[in-house]
């Protein structure tokens, strides 16, 4: 291993040569004598350098690295799509280092840097504990929308129907419509019939994507008044709401869609925006139904 190591301290090997390949293969082996190292150069290494040893470091799983993973959400955004990635995979790394990262994270929920408490709350959402929903449901007022918008997704994942309150407070219309598409979703995922006649609301919202997510969110939901009002979208004039719907009538399972599905399949020819066909949708929610009968 010491010649790996050795390799991890020579920067000049370059992004595409031993540099992150050495630090590949440490996370792979598992030692964790290498994560000293790995956390040493992780400050000033690139930006595709840096989500090499955040991956290795979530393999090799040592609470040693929760400080140095956090301190990565502060850095200075120099390439977009490689450091969303880098947030969420720090994020899905903090959340599997498990109960030694709670107690950080959540005092990393009051962070001055907001991409910190962006990022803490979008671990916390992979970490899994229900502890944290306090927490989160006391940044959902927090004045960065990134911040709002993670705090929301990760109560989502967290299922902890003491958040539904606070969610359908999200919903509200003054609510930006992306807030209110996170929450709505998020709803969903809580399966909490109180959530019904908010979600029946969303419904007759005239932003399609909030529409979207309600109809996605009733699946999820799967009761019967979900299903009633899923079967009323078959018609809606707007093919990426039929499409979404027979998705949604899908997971529900209910073998009384069929008919209603198969009649989409043969008869629907609309398409979306990008060209996906309404009649694939309702194949794919046959099937679906087919595989749990």
């Amino acid at each position: 291993m010491n010649p790996l190591l050795q390799a991890i301290q020579k920067p000049n090997l370059g992004v595409y040569g031993g540099f992150e390949l050495a630090i590949e293969v440490l996370g792979q082996l598992g030692d964790r004598r290498a994560v000293e190292p790995l956390i040493s150069i992780l400050a000033w290494s690139s930006v595709h350098t840096r989500l090499a040893i955040v991956k290795a470091l979530g393999q090799l799983g040592d609470a040693v690295a929760i400080q140095a993973l956090l301190e990565t959400f502060r850095a200075e955004i120099t390439d977009e799509e490689t450091d969303a990635e880098i947030f969420f995979e720090t994020g899905r790394v903090l959340g599997g280092l498990g109960s030694a990262a709670f107690e950080p994270l959540m005092k990393a929920l009051a962070d001055k840097d907001t991409n910190v408490r962006a990022g803490t709350a979008n671990a916390l959402g992979y970490l899994g504990d229900k502890r944290a929903v306090k927490g989160l449901v006391g940044i959902l007022t927090d004045p960065d929308r990134q911040v709002r918008l993670e705090a929301i997704a990760a109560l989502g994942k967290l299922g902890d129907q003491s958040a539904t309150q606070p969610l359908l407070k999200a919903c509200l219309p003054e609510q930006e419509s992306i807030i209110r598409i996170y929450a709505i979703r998020a709803l969903g995922n809580l399966g909490n019939p109180d959530a019904l006649r908010t979600l029946t609301n969303a419904l007759r919202d005239s932003t399609l994507d909030v529409h979207l997510a309600a109809i996605y969110a009733l699946g999820d939901l799967g009761n019967s008044q979900a299903y009633d009002l899923l079967v009323n979208e078959i018609h809606n004039p707007e093919p990426e709401i039929r499409c979404a719907t027979a998705l949604a009538l899908g997971k529900i399972g209910n073998k009384q869609a069929l008919p209603l599905l198969e009649q989409m399949r043969l008869h629907d020819d609309g398409k979306t925006r990008v060209g996906n066909k309404v009649r694939d949708y309702a194949d794919a929610g046959i099937k679906r139904i087919q595989s749990h009968l």
